[in-house]
């Protein structure tokens, strides 16, 4: 037998797996792995509506699931890895307001007019004296209401986590345990 060797354990071989255990193929193996889980997380996550500490997306008025109506966003997420670590983007344009949410804002009266029978009508020659009328006014024989609404915005509905709170409830456990099997594969005989 070549090599040393203590108590039936072959050093130079262990010596072997630590180094690649260490290594940035290592690094990079890992990087690959995580990614991929974090990917599959991510792609979970639209299955369940979930955010990724777990909790439940807000519900949309429309049947079906949020964020799930052409398939368009969730086709959108994409993982890049490098032996420096990975990266998950949801790469739609409009990825980022479904991810932060935006802030409700109230619509003016003038953006919906509409006559008695219910149809949208142009604002020209009404004259609204004070911001956020509420009222009818007459125009030409036609009775038209002024409506103001809130625009509620977009309710938050994270799909990759937004920073280490996030990742501790449901992402660190399974990142751990994918960290131990990669380990695992480098180090075993």
């Amino acid at each position: 037998m070549s090599g040393v060797s203590h108590r039936g354990i072959d050093v130079e071989s262990l010596r072997r797996r630590l180094q690649s255990a260490t290594g940035a193929d290592f690094r990079r193996a890992l990087a690959d792995a995580l990614g991929a889980r974090g990917q599959a997380l991510t792609l979970k996550g639209f299955r369940e509506s979930k955010a990724p500490d777990g909790t439940q997306w807000k519900a949309v008025k429309r049947k079906g699931k949020p964020l799930i109506d052409t398939g368009n966003l969730r086709q959108s997420v994409v993982m890049q890895s490098s032996e420096a670590g990975f990266r998950i983007e949801v790469a739609a344009p409009y990825a980022k307001y479904q991810q932060m949410g935006t802030p409700p804002r109230q619509v003016g009266a003038r953006s919906a007019l509409q006559n008695s029978r219910g149809r949208f009508v142009s604002p020209k020659g009404l004259m609204v004296k004070r911001k956020g009328f509420v009222g009818m006014m007459k125009r030409g024989g036609t009775r038209v209401v002024l409506r103001t609404h809130a625009n509620r915005g977009i309710a938050p509905r994270p799909m990759v986590p937004r920073g280490d709170a996030d990742l501790a409830a449901v992402w660190m456990p399974e990142f751990k345990r994918t960290a131990i099997q990669v380990a695992r594969q480098r180090l075993e005989p």
